[in-house]
């Protein structure tokens, strides 16, 4: 295998569409080259469990039964599948590559797991595929073997955690999976690592719940459990704080679409929104803490919307502070508990 060197940054790149899209640049070295490789940054927020096959037409185990070199690099893969989990049976495949210098090294012999998508020819891309060598696949091919031999049944697994920061597993807790709308119920118990499975489901949609251990409560979440389909599903508690008020000139008339942004008292972390048709506003799942709220009344240049945590961390400039002063060391400190509702800090502002 050629000796490589690589070195990974984050880019933000902009689509055709003109939309903005996080990609991983790679630069390697091949054979005394350089070469740059692209990869999506992009993750599916499908809890599936990490098998992705529902993303892709064909997924089986496969041979490399012959490998040709192309242009620029490329190679066409003649594959024969061993075992499928996915997609239509078939004696060979024969699939072609993009940025193949940028993938593990393709031998005919070589035994892989395959994720392909339909086309003429299909095409084996390194930007967007989760093909991987055989040894590498273990865990996924574990969960597809057992989707399949599950037939129309489904698997619910995931983790339930603490709240607190550097969010740790919880063991001993119980899950229960209540079947809608009728209600039957399943349940298991977390392991040391709190980690959780529960034998094949039905299909079905589950209002998954943990009871409560000691105090703590985890949140409960809802799921629609398809055949053939795997759920990872971590269950912890979010914070459920909140401050809502309203922004009126003092002759009550409301102040809409007005950048109003949440401080931790800090520094470290900010937040911002805007006013409603109806002047109101409100920053929901809130941890607790000590904040100050500001307000772009009268509007500045240097004004940005958005949200940052850190040391030093820049924080958009407010021109007043609630109660209603313009200098910061004046503003109220507003002390925020655990799932508490402050809503009415309202503002009143002059009129322009």
């Amino acid at each position: 295998m050629h000796q490589k060197s690589l070195l990974s940054v984050l880019a933000l790149v902009f689509l055709c569409q003109g939309k903005v899209a996080a990609q991983i640049i790679t630069v390697k070295t091949v054979g005394g080259r350089t070469v740059e490789c692209m990869h999506t940054g992009l993750r599916s927020t499908v809890k599936d469990c990490g098998i992705h096959a529902n993303w892709y037409n064909y997924v089986f185990v496969g041979l490399i039964s012959k490998v040709t070199p192309l242009d620029n690099d490329e190679k066409e893969i003649q594959i024969a599948p061993e075992e499928v989990f996915w997609g239509e049976s078939t004696t060979s495949v024969n699939v072609v590559t993009s940025q193949a210098n940028c993938m593990h090294e393709l031998k005919a012999g070589d035994k892989w797991l395959f994720y392909l998508r339909k086309g003429n020819p299909i095409v084996l891309d390194y930007y967007a595929n989760d093909s991987v060598p055989f040894s590498d696949a273990q865990e996924q091919i574990a969960t597809l073997r057992q989707l399949k031999a599950n037939g129309d049944a489904g698997i619910l697994r995931g983790r339930v955690l603490t709240q607190s920061a550097g969010k740790q597993g919880v063991p001993n807790a119980q899950v229960v999976a209540i079947r809608q709308p009728k209600g039957e119920q399943f349940a298991r118990v977390t392991g040391p690592d709190g980690r959780y499975e529960f034998e094949p489901l039905p299909v079905g949609t589950y209002k998954v719940v943990v009871r409560p251990i000691g105090s703590y409560q985890p949140d409960d979440d809802e799921i629609n459990l398809l055949g053939g389909s795997c759920i990872d599903l971590t269950l912890s508690r979010s914070p459920h704080a909140w401050i809502t008020g309203n922004v009126n000139r003092s002759d009550g008339t409301p102040v809409p679409n007005l950048g109003v942004v949440l401080i931790r008292s800090d520094n470290s972390w900010y937040m911002t929104t805007q006013t409603d048709e109806s002047g109101k506003f409100t920053f929901d799942s809130q941890d607790p803490g000590e904040y100050v709220l500001g307000l772009n009344y009268p509007a500045r240049a240097d004004w940005f919307d958005g949200g940052g945590a850190g040391a030093g961390v820049k924080v958009p400039p407010a021109s007043l502070f609630y109660p209603g002063v313009s200098d910061r060391s004046n503003a109220h400190i507003i002390q925020l508990a655990s799932d508490e509702k402050l809503d009415k800090i309202d503002f009143v502002v002059p009129l322009p």
